[in-house]
């Protein structure tokens, strides 16, 4: 009860207080009419069909303002507005009604309802109804029907139109004239005639009248039926005359077309018709003679056998040919048969002997115009087929020959694909006379030429460019004495090396070892030493020419060549290292020139291409497997100047089955041939 109590005063308390808000509202501040209450104190305008109630804004006191804001819906239109305007036409005046119109509101809405206006129109008889109510005339076989035109609205005028198709005709009439003549009576029917209709239209059908009619032969039936005399070459043919209606054969005869050619179907075997004679190719022919006159034909049939051959006829074509003209002879040809055109076995000349043809192509330092050089291939003159004379024309043969680089221009043509390195890293000779190249520096083209001067002193050796990864394609200038060791190991960019002429002596250990990319490599003619593996592994060189200055092939210096198939050993070389060219499994020949006095341990060990060798008189020694493992090989010849044969030295020749060992060999290793 108390709390009740409490909950009532307090609700007083907040009800005076806002009673005081609202007179402090009036007398202290001014007026904010933001307040929307649609009430009818504060209605400015009611709602029609189109615009809703208006009211008011007031404020929290009760006061209103002049703005105002809409509330509610808009009411329903109002249509009983008459608006004479085709815009509320619901349908046009006619002959038997007013027009009709929509009722409106007058917010210009188009009700549902309508109201009639104005006057009925005058009828208009344009219509065309085929009906009974309208008939005006029944259709006959010569006029269609007619009927009555009329309005819209029924009624029907005084003018008519026709309508729909004539009726068929009656043809029952029969009527025995000219007019309705179908056919004329034969001997075998009487004549025929048309029915008719009443106004005279002939009809399809068909009625007899009359007696039958005699044979009339009249008629010329040129078959043969009617045949009497067939035509001979001497007489035309005869035929019966026929009825022209039934066709029935009379007895009198007409004479009818042209005579008859010859029919030369007859045979008789006498020279007086004999047509051919009888040769290798066909039989006799004979003339046919005609059936009825003996006259003898055009046409023939064969009788007989054949005759042989007569090879008595010369004719000079390429059928006959037995041997083409030269400029030493005529040409000869067979003779031919004169009927069949076989050919004989004896021959005749005939003709002239001809010019020299230069077609032949003899590979021939007699018949050469010019060697090759850089820029192209040898040329040589054509020769006459026949007697080989040299003739004036030329051909290109072979291959262009290499450039001649010096100091990275080719001496004969000035081609150089070539740039000078300018960045490269160089040291200095202890006693400041030369420089070394020492390092790739910043150096970034890939094709480069090392050149023989830096800072006006001379470039003599290039001791470390090894594990290079920009390096493609390097030529070593003339002045360049030494390739130091492991110039360029591992550079697996390099694929091409030129050492020119006059330049370089010495092409250090190792120094391009593991070069894998390396196809190519030119060696100048200044290079005496080649030392220990200086190509080593350089998998994909695939040919090498070692010049006459060189004097020593090194131990392992083409040692795991995988690709090397082509190599030219110079005249000067006197040995050939241990392991030069172990494991070139495609070397497939080797010429060892007569400078080689001893062939190096395992020189050519694991060649499993080489299928032949040629060892000079100059080789004294062969050592330990020098040719082991090669087992491609199938002859080898051993000269007298060898005294020592290694061990093993052609182990695992499996292929070899020729060997001569002269009697100066003195001393063969163990499993030398095994």
């Amino acid at each position: 009860m108390l709390k009740r109590t409490l909950k009532i005063i307090m609700a007083l308390v907040v009800i005076a207080i806002s009673l005081m808000g609202f007179a402090s509202c009036a007398e202290k501040h001014e007026h904010v009419f933001d307040r929307q209450i649609a009430e009818g104190r504060f209605m400015v305008e009611m709602p029609t069909c189109t615009t809703k109630a208006k009211y008011y804004l007031s404020c929290e006191c009760g006061e209103h303002g002049t703005a105002t804001f809409e509330y509610g819906e808009t009411i329903a239109h109002n249509y009983n507005e008459q608006k004479i305007e085709n815009d509320y036409l619901c349908k046009a005046a006619t002959c038997s009604s007013k027009a009709t119109y929509y009722y409106a509101c007058k917010c210009g809405a188009k009700g549902t309802a309508t109201f009639e206006y104005g006057e009925t129109l005058p009828h208009t008889f344009d219509k065309q109804i085929a009906e009974g109510k309208y008939l005006a005339a029944n259709a006959t076989c010569t006029t269609k029907a007619k009927y009555y035109l009329s309005c819209e609205c029924g009624e029907h005028g005084t003018a008519t139109f026709e309508y729909g198709e004539t009726l068929a005709h009656n043809y029952r009439e029969e009527i025995v004239s000219e007019q309705y003549l179908s056919e004329e009576a034969t001997c075998q029917h009487s004549a025929a005639y048309y029915y008719s209709c009443k106004c005279g239209a002939k009809g399809y059908h068909v009625f007899t009248y009359g007696n039958y009619a005699a044979h009339d032969y009249s008629n010329r039936e040129v078959t043969k039926t009617y045949l009497c005399m067939e035509a001979t070459c001497s007489s035309k043919a005869t035929y019966y005359y026929a009825c022209k209606w039934c066709r029935a054969k009379g007895t009198d005869t007409y004479e009818y077309g042209e005579m008859a050619a010859h029919s030369y179907i007859k045979k008789i075997i006498d020279d007086e018709h004999l047509a051919s004679q009888a040769t290798c190719a066909k039989k006799a022919t004979y003339y046919y003679v005609c059936k009825w006159c003996d006259e003898k034909g055009t046409n023939t049939f064969i009788y007989g056998g054949y005759a042989a051959h007569d090879y008595s006829k010369q004719e000079v074509t390429k059928n006959y040919l037995c041997m083409e003209a030269t400029c030493s002879g005529k040409a000869t040809y067979y003779y031919k048969c004169k009927w069949c055109s076989a050919e004989g076995t004896d021959t005749y000349e005939s003709g002239d002997v001809t010019n020299c043809v230069y077609s032949a192509q003899i590979i021939d330092n007699e018949y050469l115009a010019s060697a090759a050089t850089c820029t192209h291939k040898a040329t040589y003159y054509y020769a006459c087929k026949w007697c080989h004379q040299k003739g004036t024309e030329t051909f290109e043969y072979g291959e262009t020959q290499p450039h001649n680089i010096v100091d990275y221009v080719c001496t004969e043509c000035g081609y150089s694909r070539y740039t000078v390195a300018q960045n490269l890293a160089y040291t200095l000779s202890e006693d400041g006379t030369y420089y070394s190249v020492t390092g790739i520096g910043t150096e970034t083209n890939t094709r480069i030429i090392i050149p023989s001067v830096h800072n006006g002193l001379p470039v003599k050796t290039v001791t470390s460019l090894s594990m290079s990864k920009t390096i493609e394609e390097v030529v070593f200038s003339r002045g360049i004495e030494t390739i130091g060791t492991v110039a360029f190991k591992g550079c697996t960019s390099l694929v091409s090396v030129i050492i020119a002429d006059n330049s370089v002596v010495s092409i250090g250990e190792s120094s391009f070892s593991g070069c894998s990319r390396l196809t190519s490599v030119f060696i100048g003619n200044s290079v005496t030493i080649i030392s220990d593996s200086a190509f080593r592994d350089c998998t994909s060189l695939t040919s090498v020419v070692i010049p006459d200055s060189v004097t020593t092939i090194g131990n392992y210096v083409f040692n795991g060549c995988t690709s090397l198939t082509s190599v030219t050993i110079g005249n000067s070389v006197t040995s050939i290292g241990l392991r030069a060219f172990y494991g070139c499994t495609r070397l497939t020949s080797v010429v060892i020139p007569n400078s080689v006095t001893s062939i190096g341990n395992e020189a050519f060990y694991c060649c499993r291409g080489l299928t032949s060798v040629v060892i000079p008189d100059s080789v004294t020694t062969i050592g330990k497997d020098a040719f082991g493992g090669c087992e491609s090989l199938t002859s080898v010849v051993i000269p007298d100047s060898v005294t020592t044969i290694g061990s093993k030295a052609f182990r695992g020749c499996t292929r070899l089955t020729s060997v001569v060992i002269p009697d100066s060999v003195t001393s063969i290793g163990g499993s030398a041939f095994v």
